[in-house]
C-alpha cells in the first residue's frame, strides 16, 4: 500500500544544491507553507529528484533555522551544483516531548507519590495489627494465649 501523505503536494520548486548538499527553500515557497525562521525547526516530507528526470526520492528532512535542509547521504546521485526539482509533501510541526512514564514500575511510582508523606505515623496505627498476625502465624511468641 502507498504512502497517502505522497499524494498531495503542499508546494513544488526547482533549486540548486549548495555545498554541503544544502537547499535553500525559495522566500516564495517559505511563505506559501507558512514557515519562519526558529530554533528547532520543523520536519518535512518531500520528493528530491535531478530537475525534470529520474526516479523521486522520498525522504525526512529536518530544516534549519534559515529554512534550508540537507539532502541525507544516501541519495547519492545529487551532489552539489545539480538542478533539483523538490515536492514539499507535509511541514511537520515538532515540539519538545517529556519523557512518560510507562510499564509496570509507573504505578508503584504513582501509588509511592500519593501515599502519606509520614510512613512512620502509618506504622503506629498498625503496629498492632501487624503484630497481632505475625503471632498468628508464629513468627513473634503470644503473651497470655499459651495453651
Amino acid at each position: 500500500m502507498s504512502d497517502p501523505t505522497l499524494s498531495q503536494t503542499l508546494d513544488r520548486f526547482e533549486a540548486i544544491v549548495q555545498k554541503g548538499r544544502l537547499i535553500a527553500i525559495p522566500a516564495e515557497s517559505q511563505q506559501r507553507l507558512g514557515l519562519a525562521k526558529r530554533q528547532n525547526n520543523h520536519l518535512l516530507r518531500l520528493s528530491l529528484r535531478k530537475a525534470a528526470r529520474g526516479r523521486w526520492n522520498h525522504l525526512y528532512a529536518r530544516l534549519t533555522h534559515d529554512n534550508e535542509f540537507a539532502i541525507p547521504t544516501n541519495v547519492s546521485e545529487i551532489a552539489p551544483g545539480d538542478h533539483v526539482e523538490i515536492k514539499i509533501r507535509e511541514v511537520l510541526a515538532t515540539t519538545p516531548v517529556r519523557a512518560g512514564r510507562a510499564g509496570a514500575g509507573s504505578l508503584l511510582v504513582e501509588m509511592a507519590e500519593a501515599a502519606t508523606t509520614n510512613a512512620g505515623e502509618v506504622a503506629a496505627d498498625r503496629h498492632d495489627d501487624y503484630l497481632n498476625d505475625e503471632a498468628e502465624r508464629g513468627s513473634v511468641p503470644r503473651e497470655g494465649r499459651d495453651g
